[in-house]
């Protein structure tokens, strides 16, 4: 949705700053898929809003609660919900593989009985036997 090519390298804008035209292209997409006839569940989308903080020695990542924003869809009866939205270091699986905007590629393994594992401490042969 949001796209590196939307943000100058000269630009002083801060990730903050992103949220409406975010929010934009998240309704135009909606609305197309709207349009042909579908729609999203809107328990399953989530999304990041990463930007960066320098804090003397190194750059850090700045978290949600110092650029508070949401976005938001509809259902296909019409009904309006908030996206979850994550930090920057918080793995999520996408096509079979947890990653983050970070690098963090640590996910875990749900068990039956709903229990979780974090599929670093998989043997290898215990995760093919899983199919993780």
């Amino acid at each position: 949705m949001e796209n590196l090519r939307d943000n100058h390298p000269e630009s002083k804008q801060t990730g903050a700053h992103r949220e409406g035209a975010t929010h934009a292209k998240s309704d135009a997409w909606e609305g197309c898929l709207v349009a042909t006839g579908g729609a999203l569940s809107p328990k399953k989308p989530f999304w990041y809003l990463v930007d960066y903080k320098w804090s003397g020695p190194k750059w850090e990542y700045r978290t949600k609660a110092e650029m508070p924003a949401n976005l938001t869809m509809k259902d296909s009866e019409g009904v309006t919900h908030i996206l979850c939205r994550h930090e920057a270091d918080h793995a999520e699986k996408t096509l079979g593989v947890h990653t983050a905007p970070d690098g963090w590629m640590e996910g875990w393994f749900e068990n039956k009985d709903g229990t979780r594992t974090i599929t670093g401490e998989f043997s290898y042969w215990e995760s093919v036997r899983l199919q993780i």
